[in-house]
């Protein structure tokens, strides 16, 4: 996913990967020099990342946190706000406000559309159909965000997904 939106994303800087589990994300930003901080309610998993990442040499910030109860880090803003496989609507209206200005957005999560070929995720868990480009609207008129690209299609990984580049002013 990320190196078809890499070319609209700042060259370097700081990003943090959003419930960002095993630090896979977070292994393709780090190897390309960006400082990663992966939050995500498991330590299980930010201590996984924590290590795969150190095998490499690159020493990613981790932050434990359920993001399902607790706000972001608060003061805390990034060049890229990267959330792939979780979904809180609340949660990505508050996400400009951690962007510095200039900072993007990269929002992935498949949509209901990908129940004809997989049972999980769960709808529970879906965007639903023309939601991605709602949301892209949303964002546009409410925190002035530059839409960068929105769709939803299969991807090469199988998943019908939905995906929102923004960047902030």
């Amino acid at each position: 996913m990320l190196d078809e939106v890499a070319a609209l994303l700042p060259e370097m800087g700081s990003v943090v990967d959003i419930a960002g589990g095993d630090g896979r994300n977070a292994r393709w930003f780090a190897a390309r020099g960006y400082q990663v901080t992966i939050i995500d309610v498991s330590a299980v998993a930010l201590s996984h990342a924590r290590d795969q990442m150190r095998t490499v040499g690159l020493e990613p910030e981790c932050i434990e946190r359920d993001l399902e109860v607790d706000e972001m880090p608060e003061g805390r803003r990034w060049d890229i706000a990267f959330m792939h496989l979780y979904y809180d609507p609340e949660l990505v209206r508050a996400l400009p406000n951690h962007l510095e200005p200039g900072g993007v957005l990269v929002i992935a999560q498949p949509t209901v559309t990908n129940l004809e070929r997989h049972a999980q995720p769960s709808a529970r868990f879906l965007l639903e159909v023309g939601e991605i480009e709602s949301l892209a609207e949303a964002l546009a008129r409410e925190q002035a965000l530059e839409i960068l690209r929105v769709d939803a299609t299969w991807r090469t990984s199988g998943r019908h997904e939905g995906w929102l580049v923004a960047r902030r002013h």
